[in-house]
């Protein structure tokens, strides 16, 4: 469960815009992708957000847990 460590993801700009650059070496499910990282199915429970930028995962993180907090959330384990 832990190849989702081997993944990498980076902005890049092409032409003028910004691009997320995914290295996904595994056999990891890609579930999503957006400006701050990507989406990846461990198992039929469990998925994981590469981040870009460790500030927007320390960001989103506080956010989830917030949400968890007040009862929105089932459960989200930050690493």
């Amino acid at each position: 469960m832990n190849d989702f460590k081997l993944i990498r993801v980076e902005r890049i700009e092409k032409n003028g815009k910004k691009e997320l650059l995914i290295h996904n070496p595994t056999t990891l499910k890609l579930i999503g992708a957006g400006s701050q990282g990507a989406v990846f199915q461990l198992d039929e429970d469990i998925c994981v957000k590469i981040y870009v930028n460790p500030n927007a995962a320390n960001k989103e993180g506080k956010a989830l847990e917030a949400a968890l907090f007040r009862g929105y959330m089932k459960w989200v384990r930050t690493m």
